[in-house]
């Protein structure tokens, strides 16, 4: 088994460059889940990058540290791979983790663990109120009182009827999980009608 040459250096997260062939996507969702951890706990993984800064491991991870504005990331840059090598690590990077499961009874007992510990964003996990149904775990403490069956992943806070809206535009992702096009379109409408632009 050959030992490749590897060295460990902060890189410039803008001097990266994605692997032209990366089979794995990243939505805008998922890039958002990831940069909420690493706001939660730190940036703990490393990117693998080759020779020329291409990412070999590592493109949500990129991306993510890119939308929470960070100037630099750690790389482990490795030498003497051939095109198809990085190909194939490219690829079974990916796969290889998709072949794992879960323990169930140990996974709700995390989670539980989790949710009891302090006040947890969802987004902090990457998983659905669907999800946690699905074992069982008590999501209750996640809607308010009085929309408690409306099923979306995040009960959204709407800007106050009087909120001034004349200061500097920002644009602010909002990610909201409806039962049906009804709720999304009720929820456009009063954003809307309060001055913001929104995009679905």
């Amino acid at each position: 088994m050959p030992v490749l040459k590897k060295e460990y250096e902060l890189k410039n997260v803008f001097d990266l460059i994605p692997h032209p062939e990366n089979p794995r996507t990243h939505s805008e969702a998922q890039v958002w889940e990831i940069a909420n951890i690493i706001k939660k706990i730190g940036y703990i993984n490393d990117i693998v990058i080759d020779e020329n800064d291409m990412v070999l491991s590592g493109h949500g991870r990129t991306l993510a540290a890119q939308k929470l504005g960070m100037k630099t990331i750690p790389c482990i840059r490795v030498y003497g791979l051939t095109a198809a090598e990085k190909r194939i690590y490219c690829v079974a990077d990916n796969k290889i983790a998709l072949n794992a499961e879960w323990d169930e009874e140990l996974l709700k007992v995390n989670i539980e663990e989790i949710l009891k510990s302090e006040e947890i964003d969802m987004r902090s996990f990457g998983f659905t109120i669907e999800d946690l149904r699905s074992m069982d775990v008590d999501v209750s403490s996640y809607f308010d009182g009085t929309d408690g069956d409306r099923d979306s992943e995040f009960m959204p806070k709407l800007p106050d009827e009087d909120q001034d809206l004349s200061a500097k535009e920002k644009d602010l992702l909002l990610i909201v999980k409806f039962e049906d096009e009804d709720q999304q379109q009720e929820l456009f409408d009063e954003l809307n009608g309060r001055g913001f632009k929104v995009k679905i």
